[in-house]
């Protein structure tokens, strides 16, 4: 959300504002949403371990299931971003939640224009929580060099778990 802030002093001589002759000041900016989907919006394309599966879930949320992990493989899917106008926030909040145990967590990649992607791990629990990832804390994904990733350029989310994540339990 927003909000304002002033301090108002009602004084003999009227009012006074601080600072001086301020009004309502803002003081963060609106949350930028990344991805949104209503329940007309068609799951993407699973890529990876074959069984695999998406689906866009009461929420509306994006839903993966896998049967298992085979070796090295994972499953993900990627969705079309919402870039930002501007660059000046600095976290990004994922509302997420596993429906089995053995599931603890995901990786969020952000893609930008170009190809250059930066991303974490994102915690899952058995019910819905918020994840606060600070942008400055994203690490390079996929060969992309060291940098920082560019709210302004973000055009796709991947969403991707497998073997790797879970070690041998992943089967």
């Amino acid at each position: 959300g927003e909000f304002s802030a002033r301090l108002e002093v009602q004084t003999t001589a009227g009012v006074q504002w601080f600072p001086p002759g301020a009004g309502p000041r803002r003081i963060r900016r609106e949350p930028h949403r990344v991805w949104q989907a209503d329940p007309a919006t068609p799951a993407p394309p699973v890529h990876g371990t074959p069984g695999a599966a998406a689906e866009i879930v009461a929420g509306p949320a994006l839903s993966l299931k896998s049967p298992g992990f085979a070796e090295d493989l994972a499953a993900g899917a990627r969705v079309a971003a919402l870039p930002a106008v501007a660059a000046d926030y600095d976290t990004l909040v994922v509302r997420a939640r596993s429906t089995e145990p053995a599931t603890d967590r995901f990786e969020l990649g952000l893609v930008q224009r170009g190809g250059a992607a930066f991303g974490t791990d994102v915690p899952l629990w058995s019910d819905w929580h918020d994840a606060a990832i600070r942008l400055d804390e994203l690490k390079p994904l996929w060969g992309t060099p060291a940098g920082t990733a560019d709210v302004t350029q973000w055009n796709e989310l991947s969403f991707v778990f497998g073997a790797w994540l879970y070690g041998p339990q992943s089967n």
